[in-house]
């Protein structure tokens, strides 16, 4: 049995236990939402997005399409942080329509903890919430037209 099972559990058990930290912490202070968003980015994100969310994670190499950099969101919205449009990327939960075209995970299943059957919607928001203001915050200042930042 431990032949059979044991590389499939060495790989869940990380995320287990991260999902699990992650829950214990759902009820942190605000002013910690960027720490915690950033260990979520680098436990889910960074092997696709790299560890400064530029694209440039390990396995970008291997997918069809490039992650795109996370850095310059903001820049690309005309210099305002697309919070929501993020957030429902991430959570993927509405797009199951174009799962097969949607590139990456969604992430607002895989947040939940499993084996439970307890609606987990709040600790769902929460997590996505922590990621948003990560994101926010690695944003690279919008530059003006002379090249100089704002």
């Amino acid at each position: 049995m431990r032949g059979f099972l044991w590389p499939a559990l060495r790989c869940a058990m990380p995320a287990a236990i991260a999902i699990g930290a992650v829950a214990a912490s759902t009820r942190a202070a605000p002013k910690d939402a960027v720490e915690h968003g950033r260990e979520l980015f680098r436990i889910y994100c960074s092997s696709c997005h790299g560890a400064a969310g530029r694209g440039d994670g390990p396995v970008a190499p291997e997918l069809g399409t490039r992650p795109p950099d996370l850095t310059v969101l903001s820049r690309d919205n005309g210099g305002v942080f697309p919070q929501e449009r993020i957030r429902s990327k991430i959570d993927g939960r509405n797009d199951l329509a174009s799962h097969d075209r949607r590139g990456m995970p969604i992430w607002g299943l895989a947040f939940q903890e499993l084996g439970t059957d307890v609606a987990q919607d709040r600790e769902v928001d929460v997590r996505l919430d922590w990621l948003v203001e990560f994101l926010r915050s690695i944003q690279t200042p919008a530059a003006s037209v002379d090249g100089e930042p704002d």
